[in-house]
């Protein structure tokens, strides 16, 4: 792997669109970084201009998938690890310093990848249940040891040992029920084009069957009931979540020229 010399520094990675209300506060709580790296997808809310009162690498990219994105982020870092962040994300103090601890042990442990819990805000309440906590995500790691592959931004590549960090940052996703279907109708988008790569064909029980196992599995299961009406909420939307993407994947199989 490529070496950046023996130093622990940090760069932070924010990937942005259209973020001007929230993207402020995410980049408030890494002001301790080494490094503030911005990739904005050409928003026209502000978003850049906020950005560039943090950092002057702000760079702008044509949205071509998350993916792709965070990729031609982390070719941008400069620094040995890089921490990486959506722009309704913030790291708590807690975290701050399980990060520096972790980078300053790392090369004894030998682990070049950490996956950090989030806890997961849904209409202003922390959803404790339905399988919405811990949410691993991987965020924090060496650089040149892990890189997001061309159909998923979930599990990266990664080239060595990892580990788990315990304190967990905040998410602070789906505020309204407004912006959360603007962003499943992009996020199923995607995953309608990672279906269609593995699939045939789509039949009457994806579209049925597997919405309603989603929700079962949420809502009972994993008992997402015990966050209340909120609960209920956020498990019929991963629900309908589930359907848009077996949706569209169906219609960019039978009606290729409609696909996105």
């Amino acid at each position: 792997m490529v070496s950046r010399g023996d130093g622990m520094t940090l760069s932070v990675l924010v990937i942005a669109q259209n973020e001007a209300g929230s993207i402020r506060q995410c980049l408030e709580s890494v002001t301790w970084a080494d490094e503030i790296v911005v990739v904005d997808a050409l928003s026209e809310d502000g978003t850049v201009e906020v950005s560039r009162q943090f950092t002057d690498k702000v760079y702008l990219s044509a949205w071509r998938g998350a993916p792709e994105q965070r990729n031609f982020g982390l070719e941008r870092t400069t620094g040995k690890w890089v921490l990486i962040l959506d722009a309704d994300e913030r790291v708590t103090p807690e975290v701050k310093e399980e990060i520096l601890e972790c980078i300053a042990r790392a090369d004894q442990d030998g682990v070049v990848a950490y996956q950090i819990p989030r806890k997961n805000y849904f209409s202003g309440r922390w959803l404790r249940w339905g399988g919405a906590f811990p949410d691993l995500q991987w965020s924090l790691f060496k650089w040149g040891f892990m890189r997001y592959g061309e159909t998923t931004v979930d599990t990266p590549i990664i080239g060595g040992a990892s580990a788990i960090m315990r304190s967990p940052m905040d998410h602070l996703t789906d505020q309204t029920i407004h912006h959360h279907l603007k962003k499943l109708d992009v996020e199923t988008a995607f995953k309608a084009r990672e279906t269609v790569a593995w699939r045939s064909r789509v039949g009457w029980s994806d579209v049925v069957l597997r919405p309603l196992a989603a929700f079962l599995k949420i809502y009972l299961l994993k008992q997402g009931f015990r966050d209340g009406l909120h609960g209920l909420v956020y498990a019929a939307l991963c629900s309908f979540h589930t359907f848009a993407r077996y949706a569209k994947t169906w219609e960019a199989l039978t009606r290729p020229e409609s696909a996105r």
